[in-house]
């Protein structure tokens, strides 16, 4: 008797040692995924208070006819969200409470079960070339808190904040893509049409002039366009996209001097 009530006991130390575990590990992985969150969170007001360094630069580039930003922010916002479910991973690593032989079995299964999954993945490295399969960073044990935290309901709100962070930053890029459209005219008006009509109209020398002078004007305003907009902690260059336009300019100006 006991015995029986010393196992007892020591089974209710493990399940509270075990809740005690868990409540700290729900609460290590909801302060990380939120302050990753927050961090990327109102990136435009960011900016008016504090001078951040950027940590990502996006290249803006004309696909005609949109104007696209490389990286995409949903590509962006796939990273973070990735981000966030290796903090989760982590988890696959910590294990309950248990008797020492239950532990060493585990361990053993553990380094069997990652050479396995090492193996297998060489030999879909050797069959498909073209994809690359790598094994998961934190394998997960036996008995592990992975699927506790998982499911854990202020987790998953954490997560749905961190895959929806950077909404607020898609409104503003989209009104940064908006100013960008003064420029459309130079790749939305087709330049054959636009050469026969100005033939079919016979303009005097000063017309002619007048045309090129448009697109010198168009130049200057493309130069003084600054080559990085910051917004908070994401960075959007155009240096690309002006270099597009410069030649866009330049091939008006060929034909309407060629004309």
């Amino acid at each position: 008797d006991q015995i029986e009530t010393i196992k007892n006991a020591a089974e209710e130390l493990r399940k509270n040692y075990s809740r005690k575990i868990c409540e700290k590990l729900v609460l290590l992985v909801k302060s990380s995924i939120k302050a990753l969150a927050k961090h990327f969170q109102n990136t435009l007001s960011a900016s008016d208070n504090v001078k951040s360094s950027p940590v990502f630069v996006l290249s803006t580039l004309l696909v005609i006819p949109n104007i696209e930003v490389d990286p995409s922010v949903e590509e962006i916002q796939k990273m973070l969200t990735a981000a966030g479910q290796i903090i989760l991973s982590v988890n696959k690593g910590v294990t309950r409470w248990k008797v020492s032989d239950e532990k060493e079995n585990d361990d053993k299964q553990l380094v069997a079960d990652y050479s396995a999954m090492v193996t297998k993945t060489e030999s879909k490295r050797k069959l498909y070339v073209s994809e690359i399969v790598e094994p998961d960073l934190i394998p997960e044990k036996k008995n592990s808190f992975y699927k506790l935290v998982c499911e854990n309901k202020e987790v998953v709100k954490c997560q749905m904040t961190l895959s929806n962070c950077l909404s607020g930053f898609q409104l503003e890029l989209s009104g940064f893509k908006a100013s960008l459209q003064n420029f459309s005219e130079l790749w939305t008006v087709d330049r054959d049409n636009f050469i026969v009509k100005m033939e079919e109209e016979k303009p005097n020398l000063r017309e002619y002039e007048d045309v090129l002078q448009r697109y010198r004007n168009v130049k200057a305003v493309l130069d003084k366009e600054i080559d990085f907009h910051e917004m908070g902690i994401i960075t959007i260059s155009t240096i690309d996209f002006k270099a597009e336009l410069s030649m866009e300019i330049q091939q008006w100006n060929n034909m309407i001097v060629n004309a």
